[in-house]
């Protein structure tokens, strides 16, 4: 290659001259760029470049002291056209340091004596226009590699440190009249010019100083949001640079013409007269200082009370849309000083993307309040309503609605108060008379007037609540299906301290809404369910009434539920009146009116007091009266239905026509059993009228219900002729039918008048027993026969005892627990279940498998219509029946038996037994004591059921053998072998006679079976050693 082609290498004097080339040009696209922008004069790039060195200074909690130092030096050289910036640094660790744009290095420049220490020392800027003056001094001055035609430098003192930050800018191209202009406002005193440039150069100092100073955070680290870390950093800065003592961002709520602090998160509000809500209407800025009075501003308003306040000052939060309303305020408080120009410049540009950082909160949060209002109704839908309508207790289903409620409208208290029944407020009682029963909740009568009357919500942010307490307060009522009647109020008190915001906003009022119209649907739906269950019970009794007296009991009784009205009676046509259930008569009056006219009459509005035949004291405001009519069209009876305050509805007079026909062909039926099926049709409505003539004239004297007495007493209506056989253990249910056995049941509850008090009808009481004795199965041992001496034995304790000891309700669910504590044993184990993971097994998880079993199935029968022996009891007696039943069948699984004989040695003393405690044990003691007393009944008949049971043992013993699974030894012993011996003798020793020596020491006439159980183990030992 020859010498001509090769590229001669530059000097140091071109390389120096294609620098300032290239640093020309950079300047130049540096000015193009944010001409480009859109800044048409020097101040809009000056704001331009003010706003992007707090945009990067925001875009991390702390920035790299590079980016930030380095930002400002390329904002310098832009803004003044300088070929070169050297900025000087003050750090409390390092000294003062000077950044180049590469490099950050110790500081030597001050020290040479130049136009920089001279600068520093009087703390005053120095401009030399032309560096061909004395004045510039190149070998100290200057810098290498550069070619120097002015220069400019500029301290930046504070109060706390002389000279933290100082600039110089080498060959500015602005023009020395910008420079001068500049220089000059920078040392002026007066605050009042607000030189862009000036201000730049004053917040770029400041934050070049704060990025090597780390000031510590304000306020402890919030949440891991990326809107409140913004918040966050903004405060920071607003700390370090603008001296701001504290910086308090309020959200404004515009439907609720409120403010709430959202940042840093507490609980305070401001109303609309307040400063802030000023700010927040006229989106125009306010700046208060303390030592110049001002009518806007009053000391400690706005929760400023607790700092000292030299100057506030609040800026309107526009976020993303400057044209839209405020999404904010922030409220800045400096304590010792006044907001400069530059502070106020600062905390504009800051509070920019404070507004844009809560406008992005406020949208997050409404896009996560709308998937948990999701959430919720998705649950209250979910909810399990009673699926009949049968049950009366709706707590279980209110209380889940109100943990709901809490959980999803962050309310430290939710209460659904219900009043009335069903669909109707109660008879007789106004809007304005039930808001006492709505105090219940944490509010006043007051309220609860505003929501009857009004049937609107009641939202107050912030108020003094019934109980002494202050907080906000949030009130809905819930209304029928056709929004004319209050069924009760949602009410939610206190925002939890967790929640976002302090009070209960429009969408807390729309979850509330949602709330209470799940409620008022559920009530209807229950009503409803509950109207059409009743009815259908009330018509399979009418169906099955033996006696035409029942039937006028119940229709007395039952009716009015089913009608929703506040009196039915069914009033018999005799001798030209009308007799009611109890035996009184009616000679005036609609009802009067329709047996001689034989038409029904609908009133259903009101409007019974203008019919010409109404009597006061007969008839209600509204009326229902139907005649039951014979083949022939005569008139045997009046269904009469009366409401005072509230009008029927259409479908309840539906259903009154509905029981007017059931009724008479019930009393048809009646008739047609009284005369046989061979009688005569012609005879039938005579017959009928007979009917009613006995019932009529034996209405006034009903005897009253007999008292409770021991049965055997003398005064039991059964007689000790039917129970004596019961009374004694040596009853044989082996040479008894099942019929029979029935019958015994049936006298085992007259004998304690259980189906008087507790209103149990005859037939219910019989298709009960019929049915549970249906559902035993044909297996060994746990069959009917065996129910029957659990119930047989139960008796004979329960009779012994003194009336004091055990109340009625307690001998029901004895015997009810007795006679069902082994429906549908399929002569099988737990052990086998659970080892063979039958379905059983697996739906109860393998506890107390059977008798969980057992239980589920004596409470299915009494849901079968015509079955329910506890209909008629009260709610507290029924639920204190069921829950005793429960307990007694699931005390007799054998893995309890070891706790409760330790629990009755310490409890059952004679004198020491407490009802209130010992109750429960008492009850499951007789129940399990009666299912393991076979050793306690005469030998032959203790012997027949030992040879029962090992027939069963022995049928699972194959079967575990033929499935596989590792079977129970102890079943494979052998009837009349030594292993059955053994077997009894040992369940003698260790679970029968402790059992029973604990229930003889406590209870009275047990003698009889602590012989037996000592005769019988006598005897398997005898045939141990006889067999041996």
């Amino acid at each position: 290659m020859s010498s001509s082609s090769k590229k001669l290498k530059p000097t140091t004097h071109d390389r120096v001259a294609a620098r300032r080339r290239w640093k020309l040009v950079r300047s130049h696209v540096r000015l193009g760029r944010w001409a480009a922008v859109g800044a048409s004069t020097a101040s809009s790039c000056v704001r331009l470049a003010t706003r992007d060195i707090f945009a990067t200074a925001l875009a991390s909690p702390h920035p790299a002291w590079r980016t930030t130092v380095g930002q400002i030096r390329a904002h310098l050289l832009s803004l003044f056209g300088a070929d070169h910036c050297l900025l000087h640094i003050s750090t409390p660790d390092a000294g003062l340091l000077e950044f180049d744009g590469h490099h950050l290095v110790p500081s030597v420049r001050p020290t040479r004596g130049g136009l920089l220490t001279r600068a520093i020392a009087t703390r005053h800027p120095v401009h030399v226009p032309s560096v061909s003056t004395s004045a510039f001094q190149p070998a100290i001055d200057g810098v290498e590699g550069h070619f120097l035609r002015s220069y400019v430098a500029v301290p930046f003192p504070t109060a706390t440190l002389t000279v933290p930050f100082a600039v110089e800018l080498f060959n500015p191209t602005v023009g020395a009249l910008v420079i001068d202009d500049w220089l000059r406002v920078l040392t002026d005193d007066d605050d009042s010019l607000r030189h862009p440039l000036a201000i730049y150069t004053h917040l770029a100092a400041r934050l070049a100083a704060a990025a090597f100073l780390h000031p510590p955070l304000p306020h402890d680290p919030p949440p891991p949001s990326s809107a409140e870390m913004q918040m966050h950093r903004a405060t920071t800065l607003l700390h370090a640079i603008a001296g701001v003592d504290r910086c308090r961002v309020y959200a404004v709520d515009h439907a609720m013409h409120t403010l709430w602090a959202c940042f840093p998160t507490t609980a305070l509000l401001l109303g609309p007269t307040s400063l802030a809500a000023t700010v927040a209407s006229t989106k125009q800025p306010a700046i208060i200082v303390t030592w110049s009075p001002d009518p806007r501003w009053s000391p400690g308003m706005d929760h400023t009370g607790d700092l000292d306040v030299a100057s506030l000052l609040c800026l309107p939060l526009l976020g993303n849309a400057t044209a839209a309303p405020s999404v904010g305020v922030a409220q800045l408080v400096q304590s010792t000083r006044g907001f400069s120009s530059a502070d106020v410049v600062a905390c504009e540009i800051l509070c920019e993307h404070v507004g844009a950082a809560l406008a992005t909160f406020l949208a997050s949060e409404v896009v996560a309040r709308a998937a948990a209002q999701t959430r919720m109704l998705s649950q209250l839908s979910a909810l399990p309503w009673p699926a009949d309508g049968s049950g009366d207790n709706l707590m279980p289903v209110v209380a889940a609605m109100e943990a709901i409620g809490r959980q999803f409208m962050h309310a430290d208290d939710c209460r659904i108060v219900l009043h009335g029944a069903t669909h109707h407020l109660p008879p007789g009682v106004s809007p304005v008379a039930a808001a006492p029963c709505l105090t219940q909740c944490v509010f006043d009568v007051g309220v609860a007037h505003s929501v009857l009357h009004s049937h609107q919500p009641v939202n107050v942010p912030y108020t003094t609540l019934a109980d002494g307490s202050v907080g906000a307060l949030l009130v809905v009522p819930v209304l029928d299906t056709d929004g004319l009647d209050v069924l009760g109020v949602v009410c939610c008190a206190h925002k939890a301290f967790h929640a976002v915001r302090p009070y209960f906003d429009m969408h807390d009022e729309l979850l509330g809404r949602g709330l209470a119209r799940i409620v008022s649907l559920g009530l209807m739906r229950h009503a409803h369910q509950r109207h059409a269950h009743a009815l259908v019970l009330f018509l399979l009794r009418m169906a099955s009434a033996p006696t035409l007296r029942e039937l006028v009991d119940d229709m007395d009784r039952s009716a009015a539920d089913i009608l929703h009205a506040d009196r039915v009676q069914l009033c018999l046509v005799h001798n030209g009146a009308l007799v009611m259930g109890g035996g009184g008569r009616i000679h005036d009056g609609l009802p009067t009116a329709v047996a001689a006219s034989g038409e029904p009459l609908f009133l259903l509005a009101g409007d019974a007091p203008s019919h010409p035949e109404f009597h006061a004291a007969v008839d209600g405001a509204s009326v229902l009266a139907l005649p039951i009519l014979s083949r022939d069209r005569t008139v045997l009876a009046v269904l009469h239905a009366v409401h005072g305050s509230k009008p029927f509805l259409p479908q309840d007079a539906d259903t009154a026509q509905l029981l007017a026909a059931h009724t008479a062909s019930t009393l048809e039926r009646l008739a047609w059993d009284a005369i046989g099926h061979d009688g005569v049709a012609a005879a039938l409505t005579q017959t009928q009228l007979r009917l009613i003539e006995t019932c009529a004239t034996t209405a006034a004297s009903v005897p009253p219900s007999p008292p409770f007495t021991p049965p055997g007493s003398g005064h039991d209506g059964d007689g000790p002729d039917v129970l004596a056989p019961l009374r004694t253990l040596a009853f044989n249910p082996f040479d008894e039918s099942k019929d029979s056995l029935v019958t015994h049941v049936l006298h085992i509850f007259h004998g304690f008048h259980l189906h008087t008090h507790f209103r149990i009808g005859l037939h219910t009481l019989k298709r009960f027993v019929v049915a549970v004795k249906d559902q035993y199965r044909n297996v060994p041992y746990h069959n009917f026969l065996h129910a029957f001496t659990t119930l047989h034995v139960t008796f004979v304790i329960v009779v012994e005892q003194p009336s004091a000891l055990l109340e009625l309700r307690d001998v029901l669910a004895l015997y009810v627990g007795a006679m069902c504590h082994d429906m549908n044993h399929n002569g099988r184990t737990n052990d086998f279940h659970i080892k063979t993971r039958t379905a059983t097994a697996l739906l109860y998880n393998d506890q107390s498998v059977l008798e969980n079993m057992h239980a589920a199935h004596c409470f299915d029968t009494l849901r079968r219509p015509g079955h329910n022996v506890l209909e008629n009891a009260s709610s507290a007696d029924y639920m204190y029946i069921r829950k005793s039943i429960i307990r007694v069948i699931l005390a007799t699984d054998m893995q309890f038996h070891a706790p409760m004989v330790e629990q009755m040695t310490r409890r059952f003393q004679r004198g020491t037994f407490q009802p209130e405690t010992d109750k429960e044990l008492l009850l499951n003691a007789i129940v399990h004591s009666a299912d393991i007393a076979n050793p306690t009944l005469p030998t032959p008949l203790h012997a027949r059921w030992s040879t029962e049971l090992m027939r069963e043992f022995n049928a699972q013993y194959e079967e575990e053998i033929a499935l596989g699974v590792p079977p129970n030894a102890y079943m494979s012993a052998k009837i009349d072998s030594p292993d059955q011996a053994r077997m009894n003798i040992g369940f003698i020793d260790v679970f029968c006679l402790p059992l029973w020596r604990i229930m003889d020491s406590f209870l009275d006439g047990l003698g009889p079976c602590i012989d037996n159980i000592d005769r019988n183990r006598q005897y398997w030992a005898a045939r141990a050693a006889d067999v041996t």
